[in-house]
């Protein structure tokens, strides 16, 4: 077997396609799949390595065998990059749970354990880094919290400020402030009912 043959199927697996699901993605034959896994054709053209590779979501010369597939990540992955994946991914979140509220019954269940999941997840592996991801929401606003008002011009007048929606959250490693929040702020009056 071929280079190519050997990580063609390696891939193929690992992304958890059939030969027929591969070949439907690019038009491809499925059994042109088969004769190149199997050693068969052992020098596909250019233009079918470069729909595989495309397909399969690698570098060409991943499928090659120039480059190692599954990428090598680095134990040096960097704390600003895992700090934005994390604002992300948070963001990501959020959205889904609004998108959520959509939907009805079972689904809504089922899809709101999976992103209650992903969310503790998140919350875990960053923790193992010292970051932690702070979510203002329903909490009252202090004039030295961590975070930038959006709706500033309207939101702060008499009355106890409280955070009505948190749009990106506080970010702090190892117990420090790294990055502000962007939050909503609403001005709750307390006492005079017509105010």
């Amino acid at each position: 077997m071929t280079k190519i043959s050997e990580r063609l199927r390696a891939i193929r697996e690992y992304r958890r396609l059939s030969r027929a699901e591969l070949a439907r993605a690019r038009g491809l034959n499925a059994r042109l799949i088969a004769r190149i896994e199997s050693g068969k054709t052992k020098c596909p053209r250019q233009s079918t390595v470069n729909a595989l590779a495309d397909s399969l979501r690698v570098k060409v010369g991943e499928l090659t065998g120039e480059i190692p597939f599954p990428p090598e990540v680095s134990a040096e992955f960097s704390d600003d990059r895992l700090i934005e994946l994390g604002r992300e991914m948070w963001q990501l979140c959020k959205s889904a749970q609004g998108w959520l509220e959509k939907l009805g019954g079972r689904h809504q269940r089922r899809a709101g354990n999976q992103i209650d999941w992903g969310r503790s997840r998140l919350t875990e592996i960053l923790a193992q880094r010292g970051i932690e991801l702070q979510d203002r929401t329903g909490q009252a606003w202090d004039e030295g919290d961590p975070v930038d008002i959006v709706n500033a011009s309207e939101a702060v007048r008499s009355g106890t400020s409280i955070v009505t929606s948190t749009l990106e959250p506080v970010v702090l490693h190892q117990g420090k402030v790294v990055r502000r929040g962007k939050v909503i702020v609403a001005t709750q009056h307390t006492g005079d009912p017509t105010q």
